[in-house]
């Protein structure tokens, strides 16, 4: 994890109330999956979606459709 993620984003996890989707992309090399899970274990209210076979910018068809259905499926 960056310090800039270790210094911002981790200690104001804990204040965020609203249900939260968070998106991972299992093939991405920018954004750790693992650190989108951490991530989302401190946000009361998290919920994360891991898109298989997808990178950082959801290039692919597929996965764009899957992107959508998981966010679909979340304000349902």
């Amino acid at each position: 994890m960056g310090i800039l993620y270790l210094k911002i984003v981790v200690p104001i996890t804990p204040v965020i109330s609203a249900e939260t989707l968070l998106i991972a992309a299992k093939d991405d090399i920018i954004i750790n999956p693992n650190d989108i899970k951490k991530l989302s274990q401190g946000i009361h209210n998290g919920q994360i979606s891991t898109i298989d076979a997808a990178g950082h910018n959801f290039e692919k068809t597929q996965n764009q459709t899957d992107l959508y259905l998981a966010i679909y499926n979340f304000l349902q």
